[in-house]
């Protein structure tokens, strides 16, 4: 880890030797070498001022030093343990590190103000002013989301929370764990730090087999719509004891899903490489349309709020791409793409040349490679064919 001073006079360095360094940065002379951790340094920072100096380490330490006397002013004990980033605010007068948890320190003094677990996920309430997270102690956890205040923490996951999702309403939060349960928890929307125990009043708990990947409320809050990695989608009606509809066609692990603004269509990505579009009456809804081309997982899904019949994707590959479903008569939908970045092939899945002639053989062996041809294309009889590929792409 490497930070320039803010002169940009000087670097500091942390390494695996357990030791940090300060140098010039315009001649490249070491300055000066800290030593006292005994693990790796993971994480190093000057203070805004340039006097000081925090260092993070794999020793479950953060070290204080003075930046020109090189000394150790302080050291700071993450009861977590390994410690893997560090930094000041901007006035100098916090030092937040990561451990798992996030904690606050008073530089001066070396004192642990404050300690929050790190949030694996997060999202706004539709409504009021209220963030839920959940956090790597299994926790669901709410937030204040004008002034960052604390509210409640709520707790009955025995694993890793890895979903967790406001109904459209703000009046539910939805969270889903690695054991395949789901708590449903009612919400007081008028609530503060005075009435915290209220937010876990009434719980609602329903387990199955399948580990819980996503999940995403219908537009009206009757419904949840669930990921998994058996693979497949469940779909909840709220008013019953547990999911009653699966969907399956998928061949990987749920990564997203998403309802449509109107209700009538879910969006799925999976790491099959592949979106898919389902829709159909509420007890019995199939697959209408494959979305491929992709080199990795479908990682992110999302509806355009605005524009009806209009989502985005977001691959493992690097790709982001807009598609709009063009018609949607009763079994036949169409879905093209608008724009995409960062596709790094173009996918002719499903393709197929008929009628073309003069083709080279390397040309029509490519193609017959790729499933795009019939037997219907002729060759070129002269030439190999090597110099027009290009052309014929």
């Amino acid at each position: 880890c490497i930070t320039f001073s803010p002169n940009n006079r000087h670097l500091v360095f942390g390494y695996r030797d357990m030791t940090c360094q300060v140098w010039d940065s315009f001649s490249g002379q070491t300055l000066l070498v800290l030593e006292g951790h005994t693990n790796w340094v993971d994480s190093v920072t000057f203070s805004p001022c340039g006097k000081q100096i925090a260092s993070a380490s794999c020793d479950s330490t953060i070290r204080l030093w003075s930046s020109e006397a090189g000394e150790c002013l302080f050291v700071l004990n993450s009861p977590e343990g390994s410690v893997s980033s560090v930094v000041y605010s901007a006035d100098g007068q916090r030092l937040v590190s990561n451990s798992g948890t996030i904690r606050v320190w008073e530089p001066k003094t070396g004192v642990s103000e404050a300690g929050w677990v790190t949030p694996r996920n997060i999202a706004f309430s539709p409504i009021g002013k209220l963030i839920v997270s959940s956090s790597i102690d299994n926790t669901v956890c709410l937030w204040n989301s004008s002034s960052g205040q604390f509210i409640s923490r709520l707790s009955g996951h025995g694993n890793l929370i890895t979903c967790c999702t406001f109904s459209p309403d703000g009046l539910h939060i939805a969270s889903g764990d690695l054991d395949g349960i789901i708590r449903l928890w009612d919400v007081n929307t008028n609530c503060s730090s005075s009435n915290a125990q209220e937010l876990a009043s009434k719980v609602r708990t329903v387990t199955y087999s399948p580990k819980l990947r996503s999940m995403a409320y219908s537009p009206d809050g009757q419904r949840l719509v669930l990921g998994t990695d058996a693979p497949s989608i469940l779909l909840w009606d709220l008013q019953l004891d547990k999911p009653d509809v699966k969907m399956e066609g998928h061949t990987g692990t749920m990564k997203c899903v998403a309802f449509s603004p109107c209700g009538k269509w879910i969006l799925s990505g999976s790491k099959d490489k592949t979106a898919r579009l389902w829709s159909g009456e509420v007890d019995r809804l199939s697959c209408l349309a494959v979305v491929s081309g992709y080199t990795r997982a479908v990682s992110s899904v999302a509806w355009n709020p605005v524009v009806s019949m209009e989502f985005v994707t977001g691959s493992k590959d690097g790709s982001v791409r807009v598609w709009r479903i063009s018609s949607a008569e009763a079994g036949d939908v169409s879905v093209r793409m608008l724009w995409g970045s960062q596709i790094g092939r173009l996918c002719a899945v499903g393709l197929t040349f008929k009628g073309a002639v003069g083709l080279s053989l390397l040309s029509h062996k490519l193609l017959v490679q790729r499933g795009a041809v019939d037997e219907s294309l002729s060759l070129r009889e002269e030439g190999s064919g090597v110099g027009d590929i290009e052309q014929e792409k």
